[in-house]
Parts: structure tokens; C-alpha cells; sequence
């Protein structure tokens, strides 16, 4: 009886994904004449990190850093939903998700889903708008905490990518085999703008993407889901005036008759100020059946001369005792870019133009440098954690990581430099819908 409420839970909050209500179920003969309805769900966290060097813990890379080793804006957010259902065939669905986010980022990318759903056969689901990125297994509910036994989705796997909805269109097509499982065939294609914390305190900067394509396929049955995401997009960061004395020097050097030329043309093509394309492959699956809890996605992203380029993994083990949850993880992420090296401009330019332009060439390059190295990933986690279901719709959760860091690795972090590190991070949330 206990493991059956979870479960039930468990189903209302997921039903809080805008894209299973306005894809799935208004489409069947039950959903009919469903009208308006509120739904909503929250999460009180407090993280600290406990790291050496004393880098600044982030749930996600579009959150800014923070002075404070324990922090309580991390992991808190609050999400609010309105379902319209005029008619079998139609569902319009919103949903804002306030959480910590770059000072400067507009209102509007609080909106994480805006779209109206057309449902115009049986099986068949178009939408149009603003779509969760459906790259992840917990695309659909990554701010869902009571969705998930664990404090928050696994940074190394979620939160490398700042953009996580598209402005855009999909068309899935859901069918039932001879053996009972159920697929879905989803194709997509959009584009998408987030705001981005800058470096230090010097501003933010803005990502933005086009031309975003995929195809999604996802197989559910007997408790174990499957799901394959390949997704192709073009991006590029927004250079601010606070990057421009930096471009303007380096092409400015590709034009000297010097060995350096090519060397400052790379510098500045491993800078995400140019359109480049990245393309994701990912695979995933969990398994809940009875007491157990099997969670585990891996997935490869190729993106042209940047940081970006990498592998991300993480499994999960739990199981169930009544109404407490206990579980194991590791995760991964590195990226299979090289860190640059360190140039040697000053010598070459030392006899031809003195000191002085010397060394502001030899300061260009190491800004280069490290801007371009500023989103590698080199970091592994193991962690422990326990969820205790403690009333309908309320959990409460604490989970332990730690955490290590490799050399011009620490992407995932705010005020983090080359240095390796090392450390741990304790957590605990409240997590709830209503």
C-alpha cells in the first residue's frame, strides 16, 4: 500500500510536465472536457560546499556565483502551471519556473513552457511554442523535485547546458507493439536564448541557438524506460563590449607576418563568439519496479572548437524501505578538447616591437587562453542520499557528494579557475507539489 501511494505521487508530479499533459493524456477520451486547471510544485534546498580551492557550487552554469559556501538559492524554485483543455483535441499549457538566474536574464526566460498542443488523430500530438529540450531523460520535469529521488538532477550530466526549452515545434507519433510496449517517435526543431552569468563580475553574456533539430525515441514497459535524444544546433555567445578589446587584438595579430598569426586565428576560433555547430547524442534509461530504482544516462557532444565538446555519464541505485528511499550515484563529465597552451607571443614580438607591445601580446594571448578554456569539464562525483516521503506530496531529502576536479576542469563551477580541486558538498531539500 505504501509503495503503491509513491507511486501515485510520483504520477502527479510528473503529470506537472507540461509536455506528458499536453501531449498524452488530453489525447484520450478521459482528458475530454478537462477545462482549466492550476497545478504546482516547489523545492526548499540549501547546499554547501565544502571545497578546496573554496570554488562556488552551481545546480546549473546559468546561475551566477555566490561569495557564501552554504547557499540556499541553488536548489529553491517555484513552479506554477496552468492546463487548458478546450476541446479532446486541443490543450494550451504554461508554466513559469522562479529559481536563481543571471541578473540580468528577462522575465520572459522564466517562462519555461508556453505552447498549444493539437492532438488531430489518435496517436498523433503537434505542438507549437515554448517546448522543453527534450535531450535528457528528465527533460519534461528537471525542476520537478518530488519527480526524482535525489536532491537535484546530476550537474555533470544537466548542468553543462544553459538552455534547456526551445521556441519552436514538435510532432510525436505514439504507438503500442505486439508486445505490449509503448513507443513514442518524436522529431523537433526550434531555436532558443538564455542569459548567462559573464566572468567575475564584469556582466552577463547571452547564448543563443538556431537551426535546432532532433529525433527522439522513447520505449516504456514492465517499469524500464528507454530513451535515444539526437539533436543538431548552431550557437554562439553574444560578445559584449567587455570582449571586444580582446577579438580586436587578436585579429589584429593574425594580420602580423609573425608564426603567431595562425596561433592568435585558433585562439579566437575556440572563443564561442562565432556560430558553431554542436550535435548531442544521448542515451538513457530507468528502471522502477518494486522496491528498486535504476537511473543511468550517458551521452557524447561534438561541438566545433569548442569546450563544449565532451562525453557526460552518471548512474543511480536506490531502493525503497516503506517510505524512505535510499540510494548511491556516480557521475562524470569531461571534455575531449584539449586546454590550450600557454602562448609565446612576447619572444616573437620582444625584437620588432619592444617591450612594452610585447608584453600586452604575451596578456592577450593567456586571456585567450583562459576564456577559451573557461567551460572545460574535468569532474567526477560519487554520492549518497535518502528520501523521506513523509507526508502526500511532501519529501524530504539529504544527499552528500563528493566531488573532484581535474585540472582546467571546473566549468560546472562559479569563481573557479585552472586549479584542480577537491571537496564535498552537502545538501538537503523539501521538495512538494500541489
Amino acid at each position: 500500500m505504501i509503495i503503491a501511494a509513491m507511486r501515485k505521487r510520483r504520477w502527479l508530479a510528473l503529470a506537472l510536465a507540461g509536455s506528458v499533459m499536453g501531449a498524452g493524456v488530453a489525447a484520450q477520451p478521459e482528458a475530454a472536457g478537462s477545462g482549466l486547471r492550476f497545478d504546482g510544485f516547489g523545492t526548499l534546498g540549501v547546499a554547501s560546499a565544502d571545497m578546496d580551492p573554496p570554488y562556488s557550487f552551481l545546480r546549473e552554469v546559468s546561475q551566477p556565483a555566490s561569495g557564501r559556501r552554504t547557499r540556499a538559492d541553488a536548489d529553491s524554485r517555484l513552479g506554477l502551471q496552468l492546463n487548458w483543455s478546450p476541446s479532446p483535441r486541443w490543450d494550451v499549457v504554461g508554466q513559469a519556473v522562479l529559481s536563481r538566474r543571471a541578473p540580468s536574464s528577462p522575465a520572459r526566460e522564466a517562462i519555461s513552457l508556453a505552447f498549444a498542443a493539437w492532438h488531430p488523430a489518435a496517436g498523433w500530438d503537434l505542438r507549437a511554442g515554448r517546448l522543453a529540450l527534450d535531450a535528457f531523460l528528465l527533460a519534461d520535469y528537471r525542476h520537478v523535485g518530488y519527480a526524482y529521488p535525489w536532491v537535484r538532477p546530476f550537474p555533470e550530466f544537466y548542468g553543462w547546458m544553459p538552455f534547456q526549452s526551445i521556441d519552436g515545434a514538435d510532432a510525436t507519433l505514439r504507438w503500442t507493439d505486439r508486445g505490449g510496449a509503448n513507443w513514442r517517435a518524436k522529431l523537433l526543431a526550434g531555436r532558443s536564448r538564455v542569459t548567462i552569468p559573464g566572468p567575475s563580475e564584469s556582466g552577463d553574456v547571452v547564448l543563443r541557438t538556431k537551426g535546432t533539430g532532433g529525433l527522439v525515441l522513447t520505449r516504456e514497459a514492465d517499469g524500464l524506460t528507454l530513451k535515444l535524444s539526437l539533436i543538431h544546433s548552431r550557437s554562439r555567445l553574444v560578445p559584449t563590449a567587455q570582449f571586444q578589446p580582446l577579438l580586436d587584438g587578436l585579429r589584429a595579430l593574425q594580420a602580423l607576418p609573425l608564426p603567431l598569426a595562425p596561433e592568435a586565428a585558433e585562439a579566437e576560433r575556440r572563443l564561442p563568439f562565432r556560430w558553431f555547430g554542436a550535435s548531442y547524442a544521448g542515451l538513457g534509461g530507468s528502471y522502477e519496479q518494486g522496491a528498486w530504482l535504476l537511473h543511468a544516462e550517458a551521452s557524447v557532444i561534438r561541438a566545433e572548437h569548442t569546450s563544449n565538446d565532451g562525453r557526460h555519464a552518471y548512474a543511480s541505485i536506490g531502493r525503497r524501505f516503506g517510505d524512505v528511499t535510499a540510494y548511491v550515484a556516480a557521475a562524470e563529465a569531461r571534455s575531449t578538447l584539449a586546454p590550450a597552451a600557454s602562448p609565446d607571443w612576447a619572444a616573437q614580438l620582444l625584437p620588432i616591437a619592444g617591450p612594452v607591445a610585447a608584453a600586452q601580446a604575451q596578456a592577450l594571448g593567456e586571456a585567450a587562453r583562459a576564456a577559451g578554456d573557461a567551460g572545460r569539464l574535468d569532474q567526477r562525483s560519487l554520492g549518497i542520499g535518502a528520501r523521506w516521503d513523509f507526508a502526500d506530496r511532501r519529501a524530504l531529502k539529504v544527499q552528500l557528494d563528493r566531488v573532484r576536479i581535474g585540472p582546467t576542469g571546473s566549468g560546472l563551477w562559479g569563481r573557479a579557475g585552472p586549479q584542480p580541486a577537491r571537496g564535498h558538498v552537502l545538501s538537503a531539500s523539501l521538495d512538494f507539489v500541489f
